[in-house]
């Protein structure tokens, strides 16, 4: 299962074809997939065009055939290499360095945090906010038995809350859909052994 994030996940699946999971603010269930990467949204930007159009939305190569290229080197190594080239092949604007000053520590609400978070992630700082204090508490609470508040819901039905909210699912039961959970190219699991 995906979890929330306000970037974009490449994900190339047990069929081997590549698609792209747009920035997005609810859970998306699938399949294990043999390879998960983390691509920021400034980066769909510079790749697709505009990142409003990928928000909660999956791609597979036949709607963009970019993608293509991914599935030829489906390696974390091959992906890594591919997005450096592309963002080496273009202009890292100032916008673009705030913008992953702010995605680095998502604490300002102001205007400026409002166009670039339109610009660049198609989403508004509050739900990027609520998607990775989500996120974050969610992968902290993964292996306990009980609810440890991190600091970012008042309490466990503010948690429970916004997990129904965010997934269709309370966190006892998102635990029980998926083995796997991914978030930011890594892979937090339910399983102990």
């Amino acid at each position: 299962m995906l979890l929330p994030t306000p970037s974009a996940t490449l994900v190339h699946n047990a069929l081997g074809h590549v698609e792209l999971y747009g920035p997005h603010s609810s859970a998306w269930l699938l399949p294990p997939p043999r390879l998960v990467f983390d691509v920021p949204p400034d980066i769909v930007k510079i790749l697709f065009g505009t990142v409003a159009d990928f928000v909660n939305r999956m791609f597979g190569e036949a709607e963009h055939p970019f993608l293509e290229v991914f599935a030829q080197s489906p390696t974390h190594a091959g992906w890594t290499a591919l997005l450096q080239e592309a963002e080496d092949a273009v202009t890292i604007t100032d916008d673009q360095r705030q913008f992953r000053q702010w995605l680095a520590q998502p604490n300002m609400l102001d205007r400026q945090a409002e166009r670039l978070c339109a610009r660049y992630a198609g989403q508004s700082p509050q739900q990027i906010l609520r998607q990775t204090r989500f996120s974050a508490e969610f992968v902290a609470n993964l292996s306990l038995d009980v609810y440890q508040p991190q600091g970012h819901f008042a309490d466990q039905s503010h948690f429970i809350r916004t997990s129904r909210e965010l997934t269709g699912y309370t966190p006892a039961e998102l635990k029980n859909v998926s083995d796997s959970f991914y978030l930011s190219g890594q892979v937090f699991s339910t399983l102990s052994a």
